[in-house]
């Protein structure tokens, strides 16, 4: 027997068992012709209520031909046909679908599934509710039941009849209790809010009782109506360790989620400093901060450092309203959509902005060279969001459009895409991570003034990835990949270092353009460690260039070719010295300069002019000095060159 629904009933086809008791099969046509009187119901007829009716024939026993057992022996006999449109897992075990059942009338629920939750749990089948007097504990039982085996529409269904046992003095063990729920994950959000409402009474009453993880969650908590007191915070932590010496280790962790840099200077000296759970480098490190900053610029607190209090912005006009008003460790929220502008959005010291990811889109649509976001002091904190600059006419000349100007020191950069726009930063000890730049002429660019860290950088479709110049000195760059740049990484100043970097050559780039992987300019002192070449044998030259095919000739012109991993040159009578290159391979390497060093390098070919370097345990094809050079002097170690 087959019965065609419509399309408001889960199934569009039900099979009936020709197996299946006279009584069910009745009770299941009753219930085909009710569904189908609420698509045209008739004023006079009541809805015909099948959970209710089968509920009552299974505590009646009658037609149940499938048994739930629980623990080593408790039985419930049920409706085959209620546990299969309750659950797709029940669904396949039953028809077979999933091995270890020997009897396909027989569900086992999980050891040490109690006899209430089991009943329960079958209420919910049958009746999407529970009619059972509930407790903490139950709830939890049930609810876990629920969200490995149940539909998730049922779920909701179920879950909106208790979420009124949800009240301030449940919340804490509710939350604890469901933290890894997925379908149920609406009864987690509803007992986090009620905790997150009345917070400060539960924590003077459970403070020292809450989870690890409860306690982090809180110490993480942000948005606009966010509004704790720190120290609050802190005192309670306090009392949280002290209640277990076992917790220490977890404390050294959460501590670090306070934002000491919110309180007064007097505040800490008070009631921190006297607990000594605080370093004097952290509480150097606040105290500097919170004064602005030291006149290096270089304290940086390994606290948060922002207000937990969010403003939501949802539009242009408003974030510019904002910024013009904004105050130092103010929170600025954005709001998924595009915000459109033809003039700088500037932002002041101490704020952050915080996108909802990539659906947050900051576009500059003027027709000139912008700078979309600038950021005109210390301790600015950007991330999640993209940026991109939409101009009718491409750029020509030496200065594109900036997504993003960073002045000033100790700036944070995560998680943002600039598209057809450049990072630049002015200012010494910003953190730039998890950052893409797709798209145009250079990828960031560093310049003044140094001491900045890079890491996790992607770089595609690029004339330049990431260029350090005009005396900006001691940068760090680490996971840096780049697809179709031209050239890599440009270093022209000292003291700097990369380590680890995946570069694929692109395939062709403008007429008498270079690609190089990683150039050094006249600098001094760098260090560049694991660095991976790719595609070099695809490269195009120009046609007025000798091919890169002559690498298996045994000469090639190192005059004319333009392709390499590493070229290490003077500029301006500046001589790179001491520069150290170790892992290194997949390209060509040119070497000038004085005492500069190559490690473990697999190169194609290695040119060298200049004189006292040292090569130890490399590879080549072939290599060369500058017989024009009568200086050039090298020291081999471990090379076993021709």
């Amino acid at each position: 027997m087959q019965c065609t629904l419509p399309s408001i009933i889960r199934h569009s086809t039900l099979v009936i068992s020709q197996s299946w008791w006279p009584d069910t099969k009745k009770i299941i046509v009753e219930f085909l012709h009710s569904v189908m009187s609420l698509l045209h119901p008739s004023p006079k007829k009541g809805r015909f209520d099948l959970g209710e009716t089968l509920y009552q024939k299974y505590l009646d026993g009658k037609n149940v031909d499938t048994v739930l057992v629980v623990g080593p022996c408790r039985q419930f006999h049920v409706h085959r046909a209620v546990l299969t449109s309750a659950s797709d897992v029940f669904d396949e075990v039953l028809k077979g679908r999933k091995g270890g059942v020997q009897d396909p009338n027989i569900i086992r629920l999980p050891d040490g599934t109690t006899d209430v939750a089991a009943k329960a749990f079958i209420q919910i089948m049958y009746l999407r509710k529970v009619d059972l007097p509930l407790t903490t504990s139950l709830v939890l039982e049930v609810v876990s039941l629920c969200d490995k085996f149940i539909i998730e529409s049922l779920i909701d269904e179920f879950l909106s009849s208790i979420l009124h046992f949800v009240t301030r003095y449940t919340c804490v063990e509710i939350c604890e209790g469901s933290f890894d729920l997925t379908k149920c994950k609406l009864l987690f959000e509803d007992a986090w809010t009620c905790l997150t409402r009345n917070i400060y009474i539960i924590l003077e009453g459970s403070a020292t009782k809450l989870c690890e993880r409860t306690w982090e969650k809180i110490l993480l908590m942000e948005g606009p109506d966010v509004s704790m007191d720190e120290l609050v915070l802190f005192v309670h932590l306090m009392r949280w360790r002290g209640a277990n010496k076992s917790r220490q280790e977890a404390f050294q962790r959460l501590v670090t989620l306070i934002r000491f840099p919110l309180m007064r200077a007097d505040t800490i000296a008070q009631s921190v400093e006297r607990f000594n759970v605080l370093s004097d480098k952290d509480l150097a490190d606040v105290y500097t901060y919170i004064h602005g900053g030291g006149s290096q610029g270089n304290r940086v607190p390994r606290f948060p450092c922002y207000s937990r209090k969010s403003k939501v912005v949802n539009s242009s006009t408003q974030l510019r309203a904002i910024l013009r008003s904004v105050n130092p460790r103010d929170f600025i929220q954005l709001l998924p959509g595009e915000y459109e502008t033809k003039s700088s959005f500037v932002i002041p010291g101490g704020v952050k902005i915080q996108g909802s990811g990539q659906s947050t889109i900051i576009r500059g649509i003027s027709n000139k060279a912008i700078d979309v976001l600038v950021v005109n002091g210390h301790d600015v904190e950007i991330s999640n969001l993209q940026i991109l600059c939409s101009r009718k006419y491409t750029h020509i000349g030496r200065h594109p459009s900036c997504g993003l100007q960073l002045w000033g020191s100790r700036n944070l950069v995560r998680n943002v895409n600039l598209t057809k726009c450049e990072l630049q930063i002015n200012g010494p000890y910003s953190m730039i991570s998890n950052v893409t730049c797709d798209t145009g002429h250079t990828g960031i660019c560093i310049v003044n003034q140094g001491h900045n860290t890079l890491t996790d950088v992607t770089l595609r479709n690029l004339k330049f990835g990431i260029r350090i110049k005009d005396g900006a000195n001691s940068n760090s760059i680490h996971d840096l990949d780049c697809t179709d740049v031209a050239v890599g990484v440009t270093l022209g100043t000292d003291n700097n270092s990369l380590i680890g970097m995946d570069y694929t050559f692109p395939k062709s780039v403008g007429k008498n353009e270079e690609r190089v992987a990683v150039k050094i300019v006249g600098g001094c002192g760098n260090t560049v460690n694991e660095v991976q070449c790719y595609k070099f044998d695809e490269v195009e030259e120009d046609d007025d260039t000798s091919s890169v095919d002559s690498r298996e000739s045994d000469y090639m012109d190192l005059e004319n070719i333009k392709t390499f991993g590493l070229i290490v040159m003077e500029r301006n009578g500046q001589v790179p010295k001491n520069n150290i290159f170790e892992d290194f391979a997949g390209g060509p390497v040119k070497l000038e300069g004085e005492k500069n060093t190559l490690k473990d390098v697999d190169a194609l070919f290695i040119s060298l002019s200049g004189k006292g370097h040292k090569l130890e345990n490399c590879i080549t094809d072939d290599y060369s000095c500058d017989d024009e050079d009568e200086a050039c002097t090298m020291e081999l170690v471990g090379c076993n060159f021709d």
